[in-house]
């Protein structure tokens, strides 16, 4: 009986690692493709949270997704209820020009920003990302459904640490 314990400890050791690692990578590829490297990581993030209506005031969700895909289905309406929350608008974009229930007046995507956004690398959706308006920058938020408090949990940290980027390089 103890070798199973073991053995489930283990293997729930392995598991926990690999979560880790994948989250890491993701990070790191995320820094990597909005080109601040290590910067981000290491900016501290603040205790104040800013204000979502002002920053997206200047920003917007990108939101790409394809109608057949069950994964956009069960990420949309989460999308839909977050956005919904904080008054956030969302430039849905359908990469098989057909709408969702929560996002039926979508746009289709465009080349531009197709390589803005995945930056030669494979396409996967659902993907969302925060877009400055002004500089046309996109910064990505996750590749993937996630749940309300993931959804939450990401903006806040993220929403913080571009403030904190865009201050940095502007002049």
């Amino acid at each position: 009986m103890n070798i199973h314990v073991i053995f489930l400890s283990l293997m729930l050791c392995g598991f926990n690692l690999h979560a880790l690692s994948t989250r890491a990578l993701i990070e790191q590829k995320i820094a990597v493709i909005e080109g601040v490297g290590q910067k981000m990581h290491n900016i501290a993030s603040s205790s104040s949270q800013p204000s979502k209506k002002s920053f997206f005031n200047t920003h917007q969700v990108v939101f790409f997704f394809a109608s057949t895909c069950p994964y956009c289905h069960k990420q949309a309406p989460i999308l839909k209820q977050w956005a919904d929350k904080y008054g956030v608008l969302i430039d849905a974009r359908s990469f098989d020009d057909k709408g969702l229930p929560e996002f039926p007046n979508q746009k289709s995507v465009t080349s531009s920003l197709v390589e803005a956004a995945f930056r030669n690398q494979e396409i996967t959706y659902p993907a969302l990302f925060i877009m400055n308006q002004k500089t046309k920058s996109l910064y990505p938020v996750a590749i993937g459904a996630l749940t309300l408090t993931e959804l939450e949990f990401r903006m806040k940290n993220l929403i913080e640490k571009i403030i904190q980027y865009e201050q940095g390089h502007t002049s």
